[in-house]
């Protein structure tokens, strides 16, 4: 089934893009497990980034509050992931400048994993 003319599927449900934020982070500090264990801290340190950001209450809450208002599960994660990485690379400052694309990194995992 489609809803509101996009093309994505509107099947899933809130437990479902909560299984697939949990999935995430899970995958996330896998990979953050073995940057410490091959020695690349500092790679370490990016899935750390991405890791807090997918565990965060109030972007967790925003994704969850666009499905309440009729948008469609899996739209509803990229149109927050684009607001937050928006916002990010509108800051002026490089480092959340980056941190903006690494959105789009860990946005794209969360659909997938749905």
């Amino acid at each position: 089934m489609v809803s509101q003319g996009n093309k994505f599927p509107d099947t899933l449900t809130k437990e479902d893009v909560e299984s697939a934020l949990d999935k995430t982070a899970g995958r996330l500090e896998y990979f953050q497990h073995e940057m410490k264990v091959d020695g690349y801290p500092a790679l370490a340190a990016i899935f750390e980034a991405h890791i807090q950001m997918v565990k965060d209450k109030r972007y967790r809450e925003d994704i969850m509050t666009e499905i309440d208002k009729g948008t469609n599960s899996a739209l509803a994660i990229l149109k927050v992931g684009k607001a937050y990485r928006d916002k990010f690379l509108d800051s002026g400052s490089s480092y959340l400048i980056n941190r903006g694309w690494d959105i789009c990194d860990f946005t794209t995992l969360i659909w997938i994993a749905c």
